[in-house]
């Protein structure tokens, strides 16, 4: 009795794995219908067309410091006027809040900068020109106590660089080829 009930466990085994190996052929093999039979699906009207909202414009880029790209000429004697080609220059009569544009700045000595004097710029801000002066001052707008002395410029190498309302730009070298006359 023991084997007869393990040969019709075996034989129900043997069945089902037939039947199992039968059925997963053809749901494997079954082929997709070709796109000649499947219908179009056709887009049906927009019944209540929604609003794209119309993009908000760009905001202008925030201002940026000036940026010195390049004097012209680099160097000459006093009385030479230079003109400061770059970016971030403040055009003239822009900044209505107070008298400064763009103050133009020139170290004297390695304790001592002076002040030069506050100039406009070119109407698109990429230009400012300037004379190199016999003297520079420590008197620039909005300092409340300065010296008021002025100090002669000499031959030599010369850091300068423009300060506005955007901030301070970077340092160039003017080279004073001649000491001023008195």
């Amino acid at each position: 009795m023991y084997q007869k009930g393990v040969a019709n466990i075996i034989l129900v085994v043997v069945i089902v794995a037939i039947v199992a190996g039968v059925g997963g052929y053809f749901v494997l093999n079954r082929q997709a219908p070709s796109p000649e039979s499947v219908p179009t699906p056709t887009p049906s009207p927009i019944q209540d067309p929604v609003s794209i909202p119309t993009p908000s414009p760009i905001p202008p880029p925030l201002p940026t410091r000036p940026v010195i790209s390049q004097l012209s000429p680099s160097s000459g004697p006093v009385g030479t006027m230079v003109i400061i080609n770059g970016n971030g220059f403040t055009p003239s009569g822009e900044d209505k809040r107070e008298k400064r544009e763009n103050e133009v700045y020139m170290e004297m000595s390695k304790n001592y900068t002076g002040y030069l004097g506050s100039f406009g710029a070119s109407s698109d801000g990429k230009e400012l020109r300037f004379t190199i002066p016999s003297g520079a001052g420590s008197c620039s707008p909005g300092k409340e106590i300065c010296t008021k002395e002025i100090i002669s410029i000499s031959p030599g190498d010369r850091k300068i660089y423009v300060k506005n309302t955007r901030g301070l730009s970077n340092v160039v070298v003017f080279t004073v080829t001649t000491a001023p006359m008195r």
